[in-house]
């Protein structure tokens, strides 16, 4: 009982760290399109 207990919280705490790793990645790819828009309005000026 107590290793499938263990085995869930090892599936849960890395379901949860791909979570964070892709909210993380989407940040990121966020950030870089504002850059990209912020780069375009200076140059249209």
């Amino acid at each position: 009982m107590m290793r499938l207990k263990h085995f869930f919280s090892e599936r849960l705490s890395s379901l949860s760290f791909k979570m964070q790793k892709q909210e993380v990645l989407m940040r990121i790819q966020i950030l870089n399109e504002f850059n990209a828009v912020k780069l375009k309005v200076t140059n249209s000026q």
